[in-house]
C-alpha cells in the first residue's frame, strides 16, 4: 500500500522517479532564471539549480513528503542563493550584463537588455527581502500564495513586501531620472 506525498508515492521508486522528473521539467527553467537574476553569473546559477534539484531528489528518495514541488524547489533555490553570498565565494559583479539569462523579449532589443541590467542592479541594492520578493513575483511569475510558502510569511506580509519594494524600487529609480 502506498502513502501519497504530494504528487509522490512512497513505496515504488520507478513513480517516484517519474514524478521527480516531471516536476523537474517543469521548474527547472524558473528555478535557474530565479537563481541567475539574483547571482548574476551563469555557471553559478547552472551549479546552484543542480545542487537545487539534488537536494529536492534527496529529501523526496528518503520517503519525506513534498506538498507543493515548485515552492519546495523555490525554497531550496532561496536558501542555496542565500549561502552562496555567505560563503564569500567571488562572483562577478552586476556591471557583467553579459552573464545574465536575459528574458526572451530582451532577445535582439540592446535598449530593454540595458533597462533589465539596470532593474537587476537595483534590485540587488534594495534589502534582501525586497529584491527576494519582486524577483519572485515580477521574474518568476510566482503567485501570492506560492511566495507565502516559500518564504513561510503570510498573505498579507507578502502584499505588504512587494508593496513596500515597489516604492523602494520606484524611489531609486526617481533618482536616476532627476539626474538625467
Amino acid at each position: 500500500m502506498s502513502t501519497p506525498i504530494g504528487d509522490f508515492q512512497t513505496d515504488q521508486t520507478g513513480i517516484k522517479e517519474k514524478a521527480y522528473l516531471e516536476a523537474y521539467e517543469e521548474n527547472m527553467p524558473r528555478i535557474f532564471r530565479h537563481i541567475a537574476s539574483r547571482v548574476s553569473d551563469r555557471k553559478i546559477a547552472e551549479d546552484l539549480t543542480s545542487e537545487t534539484f539534488f537536494r529536492a531528489w534527496d529529501y523526496i528518495r528518503k520517503g519525506s513528503e513534498v506538498e507543493n514541488m515548485k515552492a519546495f524547489c523555490f525554497k531550496i533555490a532561496n536558501n542555496l542563493v542565500v549561502d552562496h553570498y555567505r560563503s564569500k565565494r567571488p562572483f562577478l559583479p552586476i556591471e557583467d550584463a553579459d552573464n545574465f539569462v536575459s528574458s526572451s523579449r530582451a532577445e535582439g532589443d540592446p535598449e530593454l537588455q540595458v533597462e533589465l541590467a539596470l532593474l537587476r542592479s537595483h534590485l540587488a541594492d534594495l534589502p534582501s527581502d525586497y529584491g527576494a520578493i519582486l524577483t519572485y513575483r515580477y521574474i518568476d511569475d510566482l503567485d501570492i500564495s506560492e511566495i507565502a510558502t516559500i518564504t513561510g510569511k503570510s498573505h498579507t506580509h507578502v502584499y505588504v513586501l512587494i508593496h513596500r519594494a515597489k516604492n523602494a524600487l520606484r524611489k531609486k529609480f526617481e533618482r536616476i531620472s532627476r539626474f538625467s
